[in-house]
C-alpha cells in the first residue's frame, strides 16, 4: 500500500515513470492490488500506450468482473482505439449506459437517441455529460427536433439562457 500511495502522489506531481514503477513494485508485492492495476492502466492510457493500459483494465475486470467503473474504463479503451466489438462485449453484461456509450462510439446515434430516456440522460449526464449532450445534438441535428433535444439536457446541463425563437423553430 505505500508504493501505491507514493505512486498517487508522483501522479498528481505528473511524475508518470515513477508511478509506473512503484505501481510495478506495488504489483511484485501484491499482485492482485486492484487499485494499483486499475492505476497503471490509466497512467498507460494517458501516455498513449493503449495496449499495455488495456491489458492491465482486463486484468483489473478479471479480478471484479461486477466492478462497473472498472468495466467502464476498459470499454472507454477499447473505443479509444477504436475496438468497438470488444467494447461490445464488455458492454453486453453492462446496463444500458454502457450500451448506450457502444453506440454513440460505433455512430450508431439514432439508436443511442432512441433509447435515452430521463434516467438515463441524469445517470450518464453525471458522469460523461458531453456523450449525452453529442447523442442528443447530433440527434436534433438529423431530425430539427430542437426542443426535444433542449428538453432533453435541460436536466443534464442546466443553463439560464433561452435560445432565440429563429432557433427553436
Amino acid at each position: 500500500g505505500n508504493f501505491h500511495t507514493k505512486a498517487q502522489l508522483m501522479m498528481a506531481q505528473g511524475n508518470w515513470p515513477e508511478v509506473i514503477k512503484l505501481e510495478r513494485r506495488t504489483l511484485e508485492l501484491s499482485p492482485d492490488f486492484r487499485a494499483a492495476i486499475l492505476q497503471l492502466a490509466v497512467i498507460h492510457a494517458v501516455v498513449g500506450n493503449y495496449a499495455e493500459a488495456i491489458d492491465y483494465a482486463e486484468r483489473a475486470v478479471e479480478l471484479d468482473p461486477r466492478a462497473v467503473p472498472l468495466r467502464d474504463h476498459l470499454i472507454f479503451l477499447y473505443v479509444e482505439v477504436g475496438d468497438i466489438e470488444s467494447a461490445r462485449g464488455v458492454s453486453a453484461t453492462l446496463g444500458v449506459s454502457d450500451h448506450l456509450l457502444v453506440l454513440w462510439a460505433g455512430g450508431k446515434i439514432r439508436e443511442a437517441a432512441d433509447i435515452l430516456d430521463g434516467e438515463v440522460i441524469a445517470r450518464l449526464g453525471q458522469t460523461h455529460p458531453e456523450i449525452v449532450s453529442q447523442i442528443v445534438l447530433l440527434q436534433a441535428l438529423s431530425d430539427r427536433d430542437y426542443t426535444r433535444a433542449l428538453q432533453m439536457l435541460s436536466g443534464v446541463l442546466p443553463f439560464n439562457e433561452s435560445l432565440p425563437a429563429a432557433a427553436m423553430g
